[in-house]
């Protein structure tokens, strides 16, 4: 669902919409605006999409790679090849989480050099990764307060972080309060699944595996006491939450992805014989590890995909969603003239519910209808939210039955909203078809 996000909000930027003031989102614009821009060149395909996901797994690797390279070159390449590796279950999804981690690397590998211009530089990648996750301004500074400390650089690091924070602030000028009320209340609290004991194996490995490598780094810091292993520990206890939001292999991912290799610099970093011998044993398992992810990508059953292509877009989706989409596009199609208008939301509209986004993106003809093109989140559920005058306003309604209990295990803390919104849909809005994607409704009252 987080890719076809990245899709559907990428096209609405390239038809001049805004994010926050005309579509709800709780990111910041980088992810969007790039995208839109390599859709505008390249056709809006998942490849492209994918392409710029894997330019910025790479680019975290490489951060990782300069800042064991400033140690050697072997430290370099564990650190960087450690990172890749973890990296690899997550796939090349274009995730604004990473760019953000790009960013945050690239400070810490510019910080730790020495002169005013390479801290212009940090100070500039700590406020870029706030374009694309905005609260990272907040809890990216702090990492490198270790560098400022009775230092004669630090003008340049704020000049830096001024500059970079530009994005940021041009999209909060031009979409005003909104923009932080959607991000305000959307990382304010636990975002996700939080229940321990729904497997609690896999619970305890994932949380021992992440605190265990953030303890370290922090052990780590107190014992070398340097400007770099408190920068270090910083960055690590700054990102801790986004893998404790929601106890899952990918979250865990997101953070350990980074962690990891700063182990590894601090831990082979040093040139004692001891160091070297730990060097030739991290390769050989590095390389252990490389072959078998591999495999395990190329070897793992994938199920069997079509391409699609409508106007200027393309996917690939399952071949069992196939008949589904198709059969949903020509009943909306039957009901709305093109340029006519889509809301794609859940069967029940006063909670939390993951739809069909993507038909947003795959089905052009339509233009989306409503401010939440996303309903998770609990924003699109509250009362004055707007949500029932945008489905007003819409000509047809594709709404996904959610499965019994989906919905409190993915977020079990999200409260029931208002039901304006159901009542606008009884009320005005017939029935007209169900499809493998959903419920269709047209926008006049039953006979």
């Amino acid at each position: 669902m987080d890719e076809s996000i990245l899709l559907v909000y990428a096209d609405q930027v390239r038809a001049g919409l805004v994010p926050h003031r005309d579509f709800y989102t709780v990111y910041g614009p980088a992810p969007f605006y790039a995208l839109a821009g390599l859709f505008g060149a390249f056709g809006g395909s998942l490849v492209v999409e994918r392409a710029f996901g894997l330019f910025i797994h790479l680019t975290v690797a490489l951060g990782c790679y300069m800042l064991g390279r400033s140690r050697s070159r072997m430290t370099g390449l564990l650190s960087g090849g450690a990172c890749l590796i973890l990296l690899a279950p997550l796939g090349s999804v274009a995730y604004a989480w990473l760019g953000a981690i790009a960013c945050l690397i690239a400070a810490l590998a510019l910080a730790e050099r020495r002169g005013g211009p390479t801290h212009f530089g940090a100070g500039l990648m700590v406020g870029l990764a706030a374009a694309f996750r905005p609260e990272l301004a907040i809890v990216g500074l702090p990492v490198l307060v270790p560098f400022l400390w009775r230092s004669s650089t630090w003008r340049w690091l704020v000049a830096g972080f001024a500059a970079g924070l530009a994005p940021t602030a041009w999209l909060f000028v031009v979409a005003g309060s909104r923009m932080w009320r959607n991000i305000g209340p959307g990382r304010a609290g636990i975002n996700g699944s939080l229940r321990l004991m729904d497997d609690p194996l896999r619970s305890v490995t994932l949380v021992v595996a992440v605190v265990g490598v953030t303890s370290a780094l922090v052990w780590l810091a107190l014992k070398h006491r340097t400007r770099s292993s408190a920068a270090h520990a910083l960055l690590a206890l700054a990102i801790l939450p986004q893998s404790l939001q929601r106890v899952d292999p990918e979250h865990a991912l997101y953070t350990l992805c980074v962690t990891v290799p700063l182990v590894a610099v601090a831990v082979v970093g040093s040139e004692s014989p001891d160091a070297l011998r730990r060097r030739k044993m991290v390769l050989v398992a590095m390389a252990v590890a490389a072959v078998g992810s591999v495999m395990a990508a190329v070897l793992r059953p994938s199920p069997a995909t079509v391409a699609l292509q409508f106007g200027d877009r393309s996917a690939v989706i399952p071949l069992a969603e196939y008949a589904g989409l198709m059969e949903t596009r020509s009943a909306l199609l039957a009901h709305a003239a093109p340029g006519g208008s889509l809301f794609v939301g859940s069967t029940d509209l006063s909670r939390d519910s993951i739809t069909r986004v993507a038909a947003y993106h795959l089905i052009p003809e339509l233009r989306p209808s409503s401010y939440f093109l996303d309903l998770t989140g609990g924003a699109a559920s509250r009362a004055g939210s707007g949500l029932a005058e945008d489905l007003r306003r819409s000509d047809v309604l594709l709404l996904t039955p959610m499965p019994e209990g989906l919905m409190e295990k993915v977020s079990p803390y999200a409260v029931r909203g208002s039901d304006e919104a159901n009542s606008v849909v009884r009320t005005e809005f017939c029935r007209v078809a169900e499809t493998g994607w959903g419920v269709i409704y047209a926008h006049h009252p039953c006979k």
